[in-house]
């Protein structure tokens, strides 16, 4: 049996709590988008993916998928997976592709998305560019099927560190200025959408 273009998928949210419930949404998707989310959760190993899709359920991110469950050509399955982006440490960091900085320490991970970095006050420069501007490459993490996107990592040292301190009231955010001039993080990650 060959594998389908299209799946129909019931997502329901993880999110739901003890008395709050979400609906379920009923949808066809092309059937490589459904190998995006099993990977998120499985990896590229051709036998973990199939046994994902015989048992019909994944969860990525918040989002639960169910489908009924099949067996996949073994075949088939490892030529799309082979079409899937794999990690690429030969990519170079651009700054101009990156679409958030998620700042790192063991107690807590803080999302800072362009959107809000770029934003900047009167005649001033913005966090994003007073940030990022000095600052040696990240070193290539890995590719994160979840995100679409290629993960860069910075250790913050003592240069980085000061210079984290000095550009966070740059930002619009007035609490997200205070937690990064005040907590001590000790890396940060960079997503960049492939």
């Amino acid at each position: 049996m060959p594998l389908p273009a299209t799946i129909r998928v019931k997502i329901s949210s993880e999110a739901a709590g003890y008395v709050a419930l979400t609906p379920v949404v009923v949808q066809e998707i092309p059937f490589a988008d459904l190998l995006e989310y099993i990977s998120a959760a499985a990896g590229s190993d051709t036998a973990a993916v199939a046994s994902m899709l015989e048992r019909g359920v994944a969860v990525s991110g918040a989002s639960r998928f169910r489908w009924e469950g099949f067996a996949a050509p073994h075949d088939d399955l490892a030529a799309l997976l082979a079409k899937l982006p794999k990690d690429d440490p030969s990519r170079a960091f651009d700054a101009t592709q990156c679409q958030r900085m998620t700042f790192v320490s063991q107690a807590r991970r803080f999302n800072l998305p362009r959107a809000l970095a770029t934003r900047n006050r009167l005649f001033r420069t913005s966090f994003w560019d007073a940030f990022l501007r000095p600052l040696p490459a990240p070193a290539y993490v890995c590719y994160l099927h979840g995100e679409r996107a290629d993960v860069y990592r910075l250790t913050l040292d003592r240069e980085v560190a000061a210079a984290l301190r000095q550009s966070a009231p740059l930002l619009t955010d007035r609490g997200a200025a205070r937690l990064l001039a005040s907590h001590a993080f000790t890396a940060v990650e960079f997503i960049v959408p492939r």
